[in-house]
């Protein structure tokens, strides 16, 4: 909201000109550190690179890139175990800190263990509340967004970074909520939040 009432006050305007190139900047070098963790082969290259086809030339819906990749991923892990298996990423130092309270050899709680009742209860109540507060929602617009981001939370498995796509696709292009510039300026003021709260 701040952004649609004041984005066109010149102190504010300067400050996300200012803000946006460091925002594209972190955006970068999170989309670069991600590439080196599971990107250890071509075929897992090849697969991210046509995906960024797939959303950015040809426009395919995310959701439809995030199903294919999974069942791309399910299917590799079966046939080709190798080229899906993922290398472990630890620390190359032996520094110890001690037992932990809480390891690999650590019983399971009983109060965390699976249950299908827990499952049933836990699914039935949350369904519940969700339909519950839709029905509350007369107004179009506040029912579209609240269904466009309760798909969103459930992409959210790869991080914030990975559900921008689809959060610009929905809120720019399906539904036109934002522009592009503005959606963006939206993203460099959460992050200028991000850096008051870690300042102070």
């Amino acid at each position: 909201m701040g952004v649609l009432t004041y984005g066109n006050t010149d102190a504010i305007v300067g400050i996300l000109y200012g803000i946006k190139p460091a925002v594209t900047a972190i955006v970068l070098f999170v989309a670069y550190r991600i590439r080196l963790k599971p990107l250890n082969n071509n075929v897992l290259r090849g697969l991210a690179a046509s995906a960024f086809l797939a959303i950015f030339i040809f426009k395919i819906p995310f959701l439809y890139i995030i199903i294919a990749a999974g069942l791309i991923g399910f299917l590799g892990t079966h046939f080709s175990p190798n080229t899906f298996k993922m290398s472990a990423q630890h620390s190359s130092n032996n520094d110890s800190y001690g037992a932990a309270l809480i390891d690999d050899n650590t019983s399971i709680p009983e109060h965390a263990k699976f249950k299908y009742s827990h499952l049933i209860v836990f699914s039935i109540v949350g369904i519940d509340i969700g339909f519950g507060a839709f029905s509350l929602l007369s107004n179009s617009v506040l029912h579209d967004m609240g269904e466009f981001f309760t798909k969103a939370a459930m992409l959210t498995f790869g991080g914030a970074y990975a559900v921008l796509p689809y959060v610009y696709q929905g809120g720019v292009e399906q539904y036109g909520w934002l522009t592009g510039t503005q959606i963006i300026d939206g993203l460099a003021l959460v992050r200028l939040h991000q850096v008051r709260l870690l300042w102070w």
